[in-house]
């Protein structure tokens, strides 16, 4: 296996560099896969400028990001814009740490998400409504688990 430092050190051919310069703002990034909640999945065409204007808009709202690379913990799912777009790729953009839960706000599994949160300090934490209110109950009662999620706060 070649060390990622060596690999920064090569030079890109004339194939890399024409590929480099064909893409635009209209030049399809990704196929986001949906999950077919309503319906059959689908693939979904993501342009360059579509997801690029997503992290320009999220930094103009969010100038700390350019303070520090974040460090999101974040379970939503990559068939979905929010975790597979706007997640992903704010800590893609800003040079950031992504940790995938393993849990959901559903019982049984937020202690999973709770054992995630007793190991990583957030900058960014993603969830949905429901997500928070299975977590207040394991902040409420563990003064640890509060100090480590909210330490970027202090």
């Amino acid at each position: 296996m070649e060390p990622f430092s060596e690999l920064l050190q090569q030079k890109a051919g004339a194939e890399v560099d024409r590929a480099f310069a064909a893409v635009g703002p209209d030049t399809i990034a990704k196929f986001l896969f949906t999950s077919g909640s309503t319906g059959e999945p689908k693939g979904v065409i993501n342009t360059q400028r579509m997801l690029c204007s997503n992290q320009q808009a999220i930094i103009q709202a969010w100038p700390f990001l350019k303070e520090r690379p974040p460090v999101i913990v974040d379970w939503l799912p990559w068939n979905h814009t929010f975790g597979g777009n706007h997640n992903f790729n704010i800590a893609l953009a800003n040079g950031g740490t992504l940790y995938i839960d393993e849990g959901k706000p559903v019982p049984g599994l937020i202690e999973k998400t709770v054992a995630t949160l007793r190991e990583v300090s957030p900058t960014i934490y993603f969830n949905v409504p429901r997500g928070y209110d299975a977590l207040i109950p394991f902040l409420e009662r563990d003064e640890a688990l509060r100090k480590r999620f909210f330490a970027i706060c202090r």
